[in-house]
């Protein structure tokens, strides 16, 4: 780590005026904006992270960092973040970029959780994050044994009902909106096989546990379930919306399906707004999302700038919300996490997902192809 971020380190300690633990207090957007669809974007996706956590939270003395460049451990991070109540902020490998290092300053935070290994995040920004905050790196030896592991922060000792998802989909990216529902870890797997070290977290002969993706993507002999899947990763988003979402919340988050980075920093808002995940092509928004979002939603965040998600799909939905009839009001929340237990209904086969991991490249302006 070079000396300088060092420096801004210690001086953003010392004008933060932490004295001691702070409570995590979420932002009130509720008089935010009056336009209907509201986009949320910055220069490069460090920045459209940092102004998601700003709409999010006032403070929280707790931040994970992952890596902005390597997503693959970060995938399972939208469990320990909303359970903690944690923004989720992204990094490069040796160089925190200062618009995050404003953001932990802004939130006063005491505590940083480390997400992935030094191939990751570097042990050089380990150490300088160590000078001046508390660190916890959370990491395995591939993506599959961190989301182990980041179980055990959030149920240490126990097994519990978790989400279950194929680690190399995109589904992996909207499993934080039910996590963030249900209260419970997101297990990722290669579609054929639990994790080692799974049995310490995992029951899989519970029927609670939830499965997202179809069978294609995600068929492990012995795992017992809910199975949630669509046709592709828009449907399947729009299904997970419509089952713990529709009739609860008026909002909605908005993400690019394919260029998925933005939808890893949704956990944020997923959160403070009580809001599911839906993705979008860049040019061109998913029929069955674009009737849930006129159904369901009279608020949508659409995540990301003009090269992310179009100015032509912004203008659709700003369309379809004006002439909707959603109301304000929703149902109360209990403050208790949904049981998320089996219906009777079979479970959705849906076809395999085609997504891959992402490569770690920096962005390049335009969305990813999915090649």
């Amino acid at each position: 780590m070079k000396k300088s971020v060092s420096v801004l380190l210690a001086t953003s300690l010392a004008t933060s005026g932490i004295t001691g633990l702070q409570n995590t207090v979420l932002a009130d957007t509720a008089n935010s904006a009056d336009s209907k669809v509201e986009r949320i974007s910055g220069t490069d996706r460090y920045e459209t992270c940092v102004n998601i956590s700003k709409k999010a939270y006032k403070s929280s003395e707790v931040a994970i960092l992952a890596s902005g460049q390597k997503i693959q451990d970060a995938l399972a991070s939208g469990g320990v973040a909303a359970k903690l109540k944690a923004p989720l902020l992204l990094t490069q490998k040796d160089r925190l970029p200062s618009v995050v290092l404003d953001e932990l300053k802004r939130l006063n935070v005491k505590k940083i959780i480390l997400v992935g290994g030094q191939e990751s995040i570097s042990s050089s920004l380990e150490n300088q994050l160590d000078n001046i905050y508390k660190v916890e790196r959370v990491s395995g030896i591939d993506r599959y044994e961190t989301s182990i592991k980041l179980a055990e922060v959030i149920n240490k000792d126990t097994k519990q009902e978790n989400i279950i998802v194929n680690g190399n989909t995109v589904d992996a990216l909207t499993a934080g909106a039910v996590a963030a529902k249900l209260n419970r870890s997101i297990i990722l797997t290669n579609g054929v096989n639990l994790p080692e070290g799974a049995n310490r977290v995992v029951n899989p002969a519970s029927p609670n546990n939830i499965i997202i993706g179809g069978i294609s993507s995600i068929n492990i002999e012995g795992l017992k379930g809910e199975r949630i899947a669509g046709s592709d990763r828009y449907e399947t988003s729009k299904k997970i919306a419509e089952k713990y979402y529709a009739g609860k919340t008026n909002k909605a988050l908005l993400a690019n399906g394919v260029n998925s980075i933005d939808a890893l920093s949704a956990i944020n808002l997923v959160v403070s707004e009580n809001a599911p995940v839906l993705l979008t092509a860049y040019d061109s928004l998913d029929n069955d999302v674009s009737k849930f979002l006129e159904n369901n939603t009279n608020k949508v965040y659409v995540l990301g700038g003009y090269q992310s998600i179009s100015d032509d799909v912004y203008k659709n939905i700003e369309k379809k919300l004006k002439e909707n009839k959603v109301k304000d009001t929703k149902k109360p929340e209990t403050g208790k996490p949904e049981t998320g237990k089996s219906e009777t209904g079979k479970p959705d086969t849906g076809k395999p997902e085609t997504g891959k991991p992402e490569t770690g490249k920096p962005d390049t302006g335009k969305p990813d192809t999915g090649k």
